[in-house]
């Protein structure tokens, strides 16, 4: 920094000491350089104000604000702010469904784990000895429920939920289906029928799949069911289909799709999952897999152009939390096996092509489908080594147990490793909590996953609202 000679005369009648000194361009920056790195401002030198400068500045604020008006008309600005908040929660609410999955999972054994894939039927709605022991000793991960072929009424079948319920370690999934009137609707003893996705889908108005959801969510909660087996998402291309009347909400992909999306809408509001069904797509069959194997003569490209649309447009959509497969077989897409046991379809199809990270749990096992060839604890093997995550229905604990004791010998003789079975357990245990089956206060203790207060399943009608309360 230069100051003035001494010689000169003084410009003021200040002491020099006080005389504001002259910075080359050069030497202010650096001096203002050091300033902020210090902390300390240098005086500010005086220059005499620049007409282009000023009208630079001006045009710089001018540009400025049309900017900011644009991006604010635009929505880019301020909600992306605005935003900001939402994906904070969302990414905390993930980060804590992930982490109890975790510490549940390093809680299990392997015997624990595999019960988790186990979604048994019955035949005596009655907490006997053969359920008893599929829930307290199997570990068994879920339940089709029904009214026991009308010997159940509304309050038999909440009471039955409850109990069983209640006597599961960890809490499962109670399933149903409940199609309404024309469908299937095993609950018919207990509660009472709603419209069928067909009657819906004749309105053409999609705010009545919307109530519909709404109606059947609140229904089954009613009486303990956390999980609605639906809705069908088959596209009806064969008119004489003798499966699917009065069971799919159209015949034409889009249809289907957009009366599914607001049904899950409104089912969702509720706090009640569904599953999406039949995989991937018994709209053209002229055979009922409940008795035989239903052979579809599609090309790839059809079921790309018709049948897969809704399952591709709703993943897209992030409204997918499970899909049930069927039994077919669609040489198209494996040439050998049914469906519901090919890795193909399963593995290769929905979960690499497709994207699809969520659970899949099989159609019963027990149907003529896939009966005709393979026996129960066999179809569910190779149900769960094609990338089935959950298995519907052995019905007895004899075939419980020898479908758990085939997937077990299976990972001691290296056929299933045990990151395949861990990744189906953490995709079952991020469900349960996701949507609440699982209560938030769930924790591990001394090695032992236990609920410190179990949530009734009966009153648990919101999917968030524990785990937001968790979250602050």
């Amino acid at each position: 920094m230069r100051s003035r000679p001494s010689d000169s005369p003084p410009r003021s009648s200040r002491p020099q000491h006080a005389v504001t000194p002259t910075w080359s361009d050069e030497a202010y920056a650096r001096a203002l350089e050091r300033a902020y790195t210090s902390g300390k401002i240098p005086v500010t030198r005086h220059k005499q104000t620049n007409p282009h400068l000023v009208m630079r500045w001006i045009m710089t604020v001018v540009l400025g604000a049309g900017a900011i008006a644009f991006l604010m008309n635009r929505g880019i600005l301020f909600s992306a702010k605005a935003s900001q908040p939402a994906n904070f929660a969302a990414s905390a609410r993930a980060a804590f469904i992930n982490n109890l999955a975790n510490d549940i999972l390093g809680s299990m054994t392997l015997d624990e784990k595999v019960g988790q894939f186990m979604v048994p039927m019955a035949l005596d709605y009655s907490m006997n000895q053969d359920l008893t022991t599929m829930i307290t000793q199997d570990h068994i991960g879920g339940f089709y429920v029904s009214d026991g072929n009308g010997t159940l009424n509304f309050d038999g079948v909440r009471a039955f939920t409850h109990q069983i319920q209640g006597a599961s370690q960890i809490p499962m999934i109670l399933g149903t289906d409940f199609e309404g009137d024309q469908g299937f609707d095993v609950l018919g003893n207990a509660l009472p029928p709603q419209p069928s996705e067909a009657q819906v889908g004749a309105t053409g108005d999609p705010h009545q799949a919307y109530i519909k959801g709404v109606n059947d969510g609140h229904a089954l909660a009613s009486v303990g069911i956390n999980v609605d087996f639906g809705p069908v998402v088959d596209v009806l291309t064969n008119p004489t289909n003798p499966i699917l009347q009065g069971r799919t909400f159209g015949t034409t992909p889009d249809e289907v799709t957009n009366m599914a999306s607001a049904f899950l809408d409104g089912l969702y509001s509720t706090g009640m999952p569904g599953s999406l069904k039949h995989f991937p797509g018994l709209g053209s069959s002229s055979q009922d897999p409940h008795h035989v194997l239903p052979y579809i003569n599609r090309t790839l490209a059809q079921m790309e152009a018709v049948d897969l649309v809704p399952y591709k447009t709703l993943i897209a959509q992030g409204k997918v939390s499970m899909i049930m497969t069927t039994h077919m077989l669609i040489p198209a897409l494996d040439p050998n096996l049914p469906t519901s046991i090919s890795p193909l379809v399963i593995n290769g199809l929905l979960r690499q092509q497709m994207g699809y990270k969520g659970v899949v749990i099989s159609d019963a096992l027990f149907m003529g489908g896939l009966s005709y060839k393979y026996d129960i604890p066999h179809a569910g093997l190779l149900a769960f080594e094609a990338g089935t995550d959950m298995l519907l229905g052995s019905y007895s604990a004899w075939q419980t147990r020898q479908m758990m004791n085939l997937i077990e010998n299976a990972v001691a003789n290296g056929q299933i490793t045990q990151q395949r079975i861990d990744e189906s357990v953490l995709r079952i245990l991020k469900f349960k909590i996701q949507w609440n089956i699982i209560p938030s206060n769930y924790h591990v203790s001394n090695g032992t996953a236990q609920t410190t207060t179990l949530a009734d399943p009966i009153l648990a009608l919101s999917a968030t609202a524990d785990l937001d309360r968790r979250l602050g």
